[in-house]
């Protein structure tokens, strides 16, 4: 939601993980200087920073080693990526065939 600050959504967040109806944060498909101005914001203010990060990473979308890893590694963040097989597209015919009947 690009409407809403990143003050805003940490605090409220922090709220959930001190009430208990939260145990960890994570964050998905975002780009990492909102990441880390949040965890920023986070640690300054002793809120809980996003301890997680998903995002698509694959052998055709490469700018995730670029800008997301470098940032997760320096805010000590867990990594978990989605759609490294591209959506299937290293299959092969015959693999993509004996899919079909399996659905």
């Amino acid at each position: 939601d690009h409407s809403t600050s990143i003050l805003e959504v940490i605090d409220s967040l922090d709220a959930l993980l001190k009430s208990g109806k939260v145990l960890y944060l994570g964050i998905s498909d975002t780009p990492a200087w909102i990441v880390a101005a949040a965890n920023e914001y986070a640690t300054a203010r002793g809120k809980t920073p996003s301890s997680v990060y998903q995002g698509r990473w694959n052998v055709m979308t490469r700018d995730f080693e670029r800008d997301i890893i470098p940032m997760v590694r320096h805010y000590g963040m867990a990594l978990a990526p989605w759609d490294v097989l591209r959506g299937g597209k290293f299959q092969s015919k015959k693999q993509i065939e004996a899919r079909k009947g399996c659905r």
